[in-house]
């Protein structure tokens, strides 16, 4: 058994595409050192692409739901003193696989990070900032380019052709490193200044894959990349409920929030 989900192959059904290129791996973790020359707990260098391995023990891995609305594999690895239980969530409504985890982390200046070789071909790749985004290469042919080793990404990285693409969404990691098809996300860190326990504990995180119809948009990344970050609130209600705050009539808008005047019944 291998310890990602390699040579299985993960197709689209909308668009018949295979996401993920021949001899490709899905959902691998990749473990290596992480001694930066500066900044311990925060920085990572530009070598560290060249440590890292697929060094994590696969232990197990089980059907724990089956039903109309999803299908739940639950994994189990281990790597060092540390162990990773994950379900990979398939769901009837949505293209979007769901890789929700819980890493029990112990290990010291290492690099945790995961990685899906994709077999998608972009020029650049979008990583979200705040409200907006930002391209950049997915190549290093240029000393500018080899500086971004690293980048930051909020809710989303998105590889987008033309008529198909493939975005990894997160719910609390920020660090992404694109290569051509790759895409690999950190995940967690081991440095021990000036915390000597550094993040030791329990890590629980959800990232996600999904494939796209078309060209990248709001409506097909941006959105979903809120749905799974925003979790909706229930509330009791009644028979009464009364009108939306707001209303959107354009794909492209998100409303950040809304906030009632203190002085007047309006909007703000």
């Amino acid at each position: 058994q291998s310890s990602s989900l390699n040579g299985l192959g993960l197709r689209d059904l909308a668009s018949g595409r295979e996401l993920v290129r021949e001899d490709g791996a899905l959902n691998q973790f990749l473990l290596g050192e992480d001694i930066p020359q500066q900044y311990d707990n925060w920085d990572i260098d530009e070598d560290q692409r060249r440590k890292l391995s697929a060094s994590t023990t696969f232990v197990s891995r089980d059907v724990v739901a089956d039903g109309p609305l999803q299908l739940r594999l639950r994994c189990h690895y281990e790597f060092g003193e540390s162990s990773l239980c994950q379900d990979v969530v398939f769901h009837a409504g949505t293209a979007r696989v769901d890789f929700e985890t819980v890493v029990d982390w112990r290990e010291k200046h290492q690099l945790l990070k995961v990685a899906f070789e994709l077999d998608v071909l972009a020029d650049f790749a979008r990583h979200e900032i705040q409200y907006g985004f930002v391209e950049l290469p997915t190549h290093r042919n240029y000393p500018q380019d080899r500086a971004r080793f690293e980048v930051c990404a909020n809710k989303w990285t998105d590889l987008a052709e033309t008529n198909f693409g493939v975005a990894l969404l997160n719910d609390c990691k920020y660090g992404v490193d694109v290569l051509e098809g790759d895409i690999r996300l950190s995940l967690i860190k081991g440095g021990t200044h000036p915390d000597p326990r550094g993040d030791a504990g329990m890590h629980p995180m959800t990232y996600s894959l999904l494939p796209h119809a078309g060209p990248f948009s709001a409506a097909v990344v941006v959105l979903p990349a809120y749905e799974l970050n925003v979790v909706p609130i229930a509330v009791v209600g009644s028979d009464e409920a009364p009108e939306s705050l707001a209303r959107v009539d354009a794909a492209n808008v998100v409303v950040e929030s809304v906030k009632w005047a203190e002085d007047e019944d309006a909007l703000i």
